[in-house]
């Protein structure tokens, strides 16, 4: 079922934009046909989701926090070390 469809049309910087509002969460399908002046076509078929969790859509946040949180785990031990290096190899005052 096609959803939006826009008429060929030439793009005299190469760019088309455009803003479509999805009534339905779900998956789909955005598919690009581009010609030029010699008959030769192209087509660019491109799945998406709208308003769909995925457990993959949120992996790559996942994956950012658990570097952030190593990153401070290791900054921590490592300030705490050259803390406790510091106190032990302080030279006695008298």
């Amino acid at each position: 079922m096609t959803v939006a469809y826009y008429p060929p049309k030439i793009y005299h910087n190469g760019t088309m934009t455009f803003e479509h509002n999805f009534k339905d969460a779900g998956r789909y399908v955005g598919i690009v046909t581009v010609a030029d002046d010699l008959g030769n076509q192209w087509v660019s078929c491109f799945p998406f989701t709208v308003g769909v969790f995925t457990f993959m859509g949120y992996l790559e946040y996942i994956l950012y926090g658990v570097a952030f949180t190593a990153l401070c785990g290791f900054l921590w031990y490592m300030l705490g070390r050259r803390s406790r290096q510091g106190t032990i190899d302080a030279p006695n005052p008298a």
